[in-house]
């Protein structure tokens, strides 16, 4: 993952800013040197091909890997050093699902409003909203693909973050 140019705001005033983020594995380096700013409101897309360090840069910015250079901020927080105040302004959909197949679509997301303290009261019109609250109640291991991954999107909306990683989300 390469440089990404953006000079229109400073980076004051960013929900993200990333400045020389570089990632090795081993002694391959997988994002080299990224700098980039994200404003309240805009959207940001990382494109490549298989490999280029989109999803490895989407796990640092989320807090699930460290850098090996570089310094990002999250809504003002040091990537660093205040990871834990990130994770409950963030919602995220990984590219591999990870749901209890066995539970309801309702329950799968019952279990989240309980872990960022949401009311249940959230889940009906979410899942209305996606065309889902008839089969609410069936195990999701009969729901379609994309089914599952209308779940797991709402699941990353259900405590209303500021911030959203979506890693693949048009794979279902």
């Amino acid at each position: 993952m390469k440089n990404i140019t953006n000079t229109v705001h400073s980076s004051a005033s960013a929900i993200i800013a990333v400045s020389n983020l570089s990632k090795l594995y081993d002694k391959h380096r997988v994002v080299d040197n990224l700098s980039f700013t994200i404003q309240s409101g805009q959207t940001l897309g990382l494109l490549g091909p298989n490999g280029a360090g989109k999803s490895t840069t989407m796990r640092i910015l989320m807090g699930l890997s460290r850098p090996s250079a570089g310094k990002a901020t999250i809504l003002g927080f040091d990537l660093q050093k205040e990871t834990k105040k990130i994770h409950n302004q963030i919602g995220v959909v990984f590219e591999k699902p990870n749901l209890f197949e066995n539970l309801s679509g309702y329950q799968n997301l019952a279990i989240f409003c309980r872990l960022y303290n949401q009311p249940l009261t959230n889940i009906q019109p979410l899942l209305e909203r996606m065309n889902l609250w008839e089969r609410a109640h069936d195990p999701l291991k009969e729901y379609s693909k994309g089914m599952k991954q209308r779940i797991l999107i709402l699941r990353a909306l259900i405590h209303s973050p500021k911030i959203l990683f979506l890693d693949e989300p048009c794979s279902g």
